[in-house]
């Protein structure tokens, strides 16, 4: 790979805060379908990372025009984050 150095891979992930999934029971002879819920608000993870091994802090996007900054005590200490 010719300058790895200077190839980066950028990554995208939304994990939803509120999740509340509903509780299904099939009968016996159905397969279940799939459920899904998109009334959640959602926490948007954006990660970088070069071939070479480099790869710059995690940036938090939150919904909303303010935020606690206690929702990051869990995480690395140089991630970044914006609402």
């Amino acid at each position: 790979m010719d300058k790895p150095h200077l190839k980066f891979n950028v990554d995208e992930k939304s994990i939803t805060i509120d999740h509340r999934p509903t509780h299904v029971v099939p009968s016996a002879d159905t397969r279940p379908s799939a459920v899904t819920s998109c009334k959640g608000q959602t926490v948007t993870i954006i990660d970088c990372s070069s071939a070479s091994g480099v790869q710059i802090p995690p940036f938090f996007i939150f919904p909303g025009k303010r935020m606690n900054p206690d929702h990051l005590n869990w995480s690395i200490g140089w991630s970044q984050w914006n609402c």
